[in-house]
């Protein structure tokens, strides 16, 4: 009887007792911080679905992160295994920014550079170089309606279309377009951060 009882009680102290021997990870969902890993922020997770046509589905973009699934704030590394994964070539790095070109459909490309500071990417910045008006219109309506359903009602001057969203990040997207040279130019950062 002495041994049921002991038994009993080391069955019952045990299922109680596990649950609360869970690591914090497992316990709060989040994942231990790694130094090549990102840091997850509340402005991806939190905004609204975008629409995300095949031009956009070529540029990267995706429903989470900033901008080819990277977000502000993201380290170095996470960026450069994003872009290896998507097969981007490399074409610059220094102390201050990396670069990647992409090669989109019709003879068209995009240059992406991620401006760090400590490591840390603070801008981003895309250069869509392309073959004529009609598909600048065409990129820039998709991206209008993406950045509208994530962030709001741009603000709009000229050529210049501005977005303001949570964490005072604000993204700009401009008609370069001069002559025979077609193009956009996005930038994405912290209100104050601009290039």
């Amino acid at each position: 009887m002495k041994y049921r009882f002991a038994t009993c009680l080391t069955l019952v102290l045990t299922t109680l007792l596990l649950p609360a021997c869970q690591n914090k990870a497992e316990s709060t969902g989040q994942t231990p911080v790694d130094s090549m890993a990102t840091i997850p922020q509340p402005a991806t997770d939190t905004l609204p679905e975008a629409p995300l046509t095949d031009r956009l589905r070529t540029l990267g973009l995706t429903q989470t992160g900033d901008w080819r699934g990277i977000t502000l704030g993201d380290g170095l590394g996470t960026v450069r295994i994003s872009e290896r994964a998507a097969k981007s070539d490399l074409f610059e790095e220094d102390n201050q920014h990396i670069g990647y070109g992409i090669e989109l459909k019709n003879l068209e490309s995009m240059d992406v550079q991620y401006v760090h500071q400590t490591g840390r990417i603070t801008v981003i910045q895309a250069d869509l170089y392309l073959n004529n008006n009609p598909s600048v219109t065409a990129y820039s309506t998709d991206l209008t309606a993406y950045f509208t359903a994530r962030y709001g009602k741009p603000t709009v001057t000229n050529n210049h279309t501005t977005w303001a969203g949570p964490y005072s990040k604000q993204v700009s997207l401009k008609n370069v377009s001069k002559g025979k040279d077609f193009g956009l130019k996005l930038s994405i950062t912290k209100a104050g951060d601009g290039l």
